[in-house]
C-alpha cells in the first residue's frame, strides 16, 4: 500500500468493488488517468503534487472547452485521413451535408467519391495542400446525403501527429451566397447588354473626369476599348470632350442635367450634329456623372427638310399667282416694246412712218438721227433685255410652283453622262465665262461603277446641276478661293433603292442661317440686281416635287459645302396633290 492509503485507513484488499455507473464514468476515467501517473486515490505521492494536480484539471477544462466549441461551431468541421476515411464531424458538418448521425457521416470511407461533387476536387484540394500546407477559401461543391449539390468554402490544413497525418477541414456552405453573385451577375450582364445596346455614347465618369464606364459604341466612335479607357481621364480618351469636364462638375454640384443639344462636330472632314447631355449620378456616396452623347444629324436634316419643304409649299400658291399675274402686263410690254424697235430701227421706211413723219414737218433720217444721239435703241433693247428677265423669272416661278404632269414618261439617263455634258455646257456657260473662266476650276469625279440607269428629265436634272455648278462657282469666285475646286460623287443606296449624287466645293461655306435658308424662294446672299434667289429653290423643287427625289445641303463656314441629291429608281415618288399651302 501507499503511504496515503496507510493514512487514510483503506487498501485494495478492503475496497468494496462496485459499478461506477454512468455518472462516474468520467470520475473513474480521471482515477485512472491519476492512478497511471501516481497520483491516484491510493498514491501516497498524491500530497506531494498539488501543482501538478491543478495542471491536470486546467487541461481536464481546456478539453471540455474544445469539445463544446466543436461540437457547437456553425462551421462544418471534419477530420480525414488522407486516402479519403473520415475520423470525426461535428453536429455543423452533419447538418450541413443533410446525414441523420455522426456515425452515419463518418461511416463515408471516401470523401472524394461520396462528399465532393467532383471526386477530381479532392485531388486537387489535396495537391495544393502538399504544396501550400493549408488552403484557405477554396470554392468548390460538396454532393449532400440526398443528391442535392451545394456550394461550399473549404479552409484546409494537414496535420500532423504522433500517429500519422491527417486532412483538417472548416467547410463554409455559401450555396445562398454564390446564388446571389449569379443572380448579381446576371443584372450587371443585363444591365451591361441594355447599355451596349443603346446607340448612344455612353460615357461614365468620376468626380475627378475619370472614366468609369465605357459602352460598344463609345469603342465604335473612338476606336478605343473599354479596357484601355477604363481609369482614363475623359481628355485623354476623347480629347474634344475635354471642355465638357466644367460641365461635368457643374452636374455634379448642382444635381441637374446638363444639355448641349444640335452642336456641330466634325467626324473624318464630315459635318454631323450631336445632342450632349450629362446625368449627375450619386450612388453609395460616390458622386459622379454620365456622358450621353448621340448622333442627331440625320434628325437635323430630317427636321430642316420639313421646314424647308413647308415653306416650299407655304409660297406654291402665291408663286404661281403672282406668275400669271405678271405675265399678263409682261406680254404687253414685250409686244409694245418689239413694236417699238420694229418701227423706229429696222423699218424706218415703212409707208406709214413716212407720212407720220412728214405730217409732222420732219423726215425719217432726222428721227433717227435724233434717236441715236439720245440714245434711245438702246434704251429700247435694254426694255427689251429686262423684259427677257422678267419672262425666265416667270418661267423659273411657274416652275416652281408647276408639278411634273407625266412622270412616267420619263427616260432613262446614265447619271455620269448626264453630268459630264452638264459640266460642258458650265465651261461654255455665258455668265460663268464673264466672272472668270470655269474651266480653270479643277473638276474631281468620283463616280461609283456599275451604277443603274436612272429615270428622269435630263434637261431639268441639268438645269438643277448647272445651278449648283454656277452658284458654287460665284461663291469660290467672290471668296478668291485659292485653287478652286468641285468633287462630284455618284453612288448607289441599296438600302432606299436610290441613286445619291454629291457635288462639293471647297468654297467659303455657308452658316447657319444661310444653309436653313438656301432652298427658300427669292433668298440671295448676292447684292440687290445680281440675283433673283430662285435658282436653288427651283431646283429643289424640280427633285423634290417633279422627280420625287431628295435634296440637302451641309456646310459650315470655311469649310465649303456639299449639295447632296438623291432620286428614286422607280420613276419618282407620287405625292398627293396639295391644295393652297396646306401639306
Amino acid at each position: 500500500m501507499g503511504t496515503e492509503d496507510i493514512i487514510n485507513g483503506q487498501g485494495h484488499g478492503n475496497r468494496k468493488k462496485e459499478d461506477p455507473g454512468p455518472e462516474r464514468k468520467d470520475d473513474a476515467e480521471q482515477d485512472q488517468l491519476l492512478n497511471l501517473i501516481g497520483l491516484g486515490e491510493f498514491s501516497a505521492r498524491k500530497s506531494y503534487y498539488p501543482e501538478l494536480q491543478k495542471k491536470i484539471a486546467e487541461l481536464e477544462e481546456e478539453k471540455h472547452k474544445y469539445e463544446r466549441i466543436f461540437s457547437d461551431a456553425l462551421s462544418g468541421i471534419f477530420q480525414a485521413e488522407t486516402n479519403g476515411r473520415i475520423i470525426v464531424a461535428n453536429p455543423a458538418m452533419v447538418k450541413l451535408c443533410g446525414y441523420t448521425s455522426q456515425d452515419q457521416l463518418i461511416s463515408i470511407p471516401d470523401i472524394g467519391k461520396q462528399l465532393f461533387a467532383d471526386p477530381k476536387e479532392k485531388d486537387r484540394l489535396m495537391e495544393k495542400l502538399l504544396d501550400e500546407k493549408s488552403v484557405i477559401g477554396l470554392e468548390t461543391r460538396f454532393k449532400k446525403y440526398n443528391g442535392t449539390i451545394i456550394d461550399i468554402s473549404l479552409n484546409a490544413s494537414i496535420v500532423t501527429s504522433s500517429t500519422g497525418q491527417y486532412l483538417e477541414c472548416f467547410a463554409h456552405d455559401i450555396t445562398e451566397r454564390k446564388q446571389a453573385e449569379n443572380e448579381l451577375k446576371k443584372a450587371r450582364n443585363y444591365i451591361s447588354n441594355i447599355i451596349d445596346s443603346m446607340p448612344s455614347l455612353l460615357i461614365g465618369l468620376d468626380r475627378d473626369g475619370t472614366i468609369t464606364q465605357w459602352n460598344q459604341e463609345a469603342e465604335r466612335a473612338t476606336g478605343v476599348s473599354s479596357k484601355d479607357a477604363g481609369g482614363q481621364p475623359l481628355d485623354k480618351a476623347i480629347p474634344r470632350l475635354a471642355a465638357e469636364l466644367a460641365r461635368v462638375r457643374r452636374a455634379i454640384e448642382t444635381r441637374q442635367k446638363q444639355s448641349d443639344l444640335r452642336r456641330p462636330c466634325h467626324d473624318d472632314g464630315e459635318h454631323r450634329y450631336e445632342d450632349l447631355t450629362i446625368y449627375p449620378l450619386v450612388t453609395n456616396g460616390v458622386e459622379g456623372a454620365v456622358i450621353r452623347i448621340d448622333d442627331v444629324t440625320d434628325k437635323v436634316w430630317m427636321e430642316e427638310m420639313m421646314i424647308q419643304s413647308e415653306k416650299m409649299l407655304s409660297v406654291g400658291g402665291l408663286a404661281a399667282g403672282m406668275a400669271h399675274e405678271i405675265n399678263n402686263p409682261l406680254a404687253g410690254i414685250m409686244q409694245t416694246a418689239n413694236v417699238m424697235a420694229s418701227r423706229l430701227g429696222e423699218r424706218i421706211d415703212m409707208p406709214a412712218n413716212l407720212k407720220a413723219a412728214e405730217e409732222a414737218g420732219t423726215s425719217m433720217e432726222a428721227i433717227q438721227h435724233f434717236m441715236e444721239a439720245r440714245g434711245i435703241p438702246r434704251m429700247v433693247e435694254a426694255i427689251m433685255a429686262s423684259g427677257r428677265r422678267v419672262a425666265a423669272i416667270v418661267e423659273n416661278m411657274l416652275s416652281f410652283a408647276r408639278k411634273s404632269d407625266a412622270p412616267a414618261a420619263f427616260s432613262s439617263h446614265s447619271l455620269a453622262e448626264l453630268i459630264d455634258r452638264t459640266l460642258i455646257l458650265a465651261a461654255t456657260d455665258y455668265d460663268l465665262k464673264k466672272q472668270f473662266d470655269f474651266k480653270l476650276i479643277e473638276i474631281r469625279r468620283e463616280y461609283e461603277a456599275g451604277l443603274p440607269p436612272v429615270p428622269c428629265d435630263d434637261a431639268k436634272i441639268q438645269q438643277v446641276l448647272l445651278n449648283i455648278l454656277r452658284n458654287g462657282a460665284q461663291a469660290m469666285q467672290e471668296a478668291e478661293t485659292g485653287k478652286p475646286r468641285f468633287i462630284i460623287r455618284t453612288r448607289f443606296e441599296k438600302s432606299r433603292k436610290m441613286v445619291c449624287i454629291e457635288i462639293e466645293d471647297n468654297g467659303p461655306g455657308m452658316d447657319g442661317e444661310t444653309r436653313k435658308r438656301v432652298f427658300e424662294p427669292f433668298f440671295t446672299t448676292k447684292p440687290r440686281g445680281v440675283g433673283t434667289g430662285l435658282g436653288l429653290s427651283v431646283s429643289y423643287f424640280i427633285i423634290t416635287e417633279n422627280h420625287g427625289g431628295e435634296m440637302a445641303v451641309v456646310s459650315q463656314p470655311g469649310s465649303g459645302a456639299k449639295f447632296i441629291i438623291r432620286l428614286g429608281l422607280e420613276g419618282g415618288i407620287h405625292f398627293p396633290e396639295r391644295t393652297g399651302s396646306q401639306p
